[in-house]
């Protein structure tokens, strides 16, 4: 989507991911932890903020779910731990 000019897209696809993520845990608590804090919202305005890193995100994301395949649960655990701080230094402009 990136690549064809879809940002607003590839932003939606990047907030489904995460979404996927919460829902496949199978934990009610999560989830609504997640629907009540103010995650999708800071998601949304981060993807509108930064239109230059999907490549990084996607890379990040892919090694998401191998290892969620693999049953590497510490290498998913670690790599999402990463990108998520990835995109808190990146809004507070720490990056």
């Amino acid at each position: 989507m990136v690549e064809k000019g879809y940002l607003g897209g590839a932003c939606d696809a990047d907030m489904k991911f995460h979404e996927t993520l919460i829902s496949g845990a199978c934990n009610a608590k999560l989830l609504e932890l997640y629907q009540f804090s103010n995650i999708p919202l800071f998601h949304m305005k981060l993807g509108k903020m930064l239109m230059d890193d999907y490549a990084q995100t996607d890379r990040e994301h892919r090694q998401i779910v191998t290892a969620l395949r693999k049953q590497d649960l510490k290498l998913a655990q670690s790599t999402l731990v990463k990108h998520l701080e990835r995109g808190e230094e990146t809004a507070l402009g720490l990056i």
